[in-house]
Parts: structure tokens; sequence; C-alpha cells
């Protein structure tokens, strides 16, 4: 017996009900795709997490904390702006903070600490991303 449409629960107003809600994703943000270039002029900290990186998405939560400057933002304002959850956002700020990149000030606000992030890569030996593809050809 085939089940309608009718009879199956909308996940999402379920959710909803229970308080839960997606995070919105900035137009700016759908469908972008990063590119090779991209990466590479991120910087090696925003390279891949395989090798000691925070990822391409720490990157947007980055970039949006050096736009807000001396304003700060909260975590909410951040999963708000780039379009990630809270778990997601604190663990991209967790990573910024080891890399001495941002900073949780009084009343719970993010900031970036206008260190650089070619300098934090070269204290944490992370290399840049063209000795990267030096390396995977070397192997």
């Amino acid at each position: 017996m085939r089940e309608s449409s009718r009879d199956v629960p909308d996940v999402q107003r379920v959710l909803a009900k229970l308080g839960y809600k997606k995070a919105p994703r900035p137009a700016v943000a759908a469908g972008v795709r990063p590119t090779s270039a991209s990466v590479e002029e991120a910087g090696p900290v925003f390279g891949t997490v395989r090798n000691g990186g925070l990822g391409h998405h720490a990157h947007r939560t980055w970039t949006r904390l050096e736009t807000v400057g001396q304003r700060g933002a909260t975590v909410e304002e951040l999963c708000e702006t780039v379009g990630y959850q809270a778990r997601t956002v604190t663990k991209h700020l967790e990573g910024l903070y080891r890399y001495g990149l941002a900073e949780q000030r009084e009343g719970g606000s993010w900031y970036a600490t206008g260190k650089s992030q070619w300098a934090a890569a070269q204290e944490h030996g992370i290399p840049g991303p063209r000795a990267e593809g030096r390396e995977r050809v070397a192997r």
C-alpha cells in the first residue's frame, strides 16, 4: 500500500514545532564552490584539514569576523550571516582561536585579532598551497 503525501509528516514543520530552525543560507554563499585559485587566495591556514588547515568553510567565518571589525559578532549573528549551524560556527571559531586569528571577549562576542593568517600558518608549520602540491609529487 502506497502512502499518500498527507500521511507523511512534513519534517520541517515538525522540527519547527519542536523549536529547531534551519540556519538561513546567504544568497552570496549559495551554490558557490571554492576554486583552487580562491583557496590559494584564502591562504594556507584555510587549506585542507588533511594538510593542517582549517578548511575553506572556516575562511567564510573568519572573513565575516574581519568584516564586522571592532563591533564583534556573536555565534548567533555569525550563523545568520555565514549560513552554518551554531555547532559548525563554534568549531570554526575554536580553530581560529587556536591559530590566534580570533578571540572571545566579555559578553560572548568574537573578534578578529588582526593577526596575519600568513604569520599564523608559519607559526604552525603549515606549508603554502604551492609547497603542498610539491610534497604530493615528491612522494
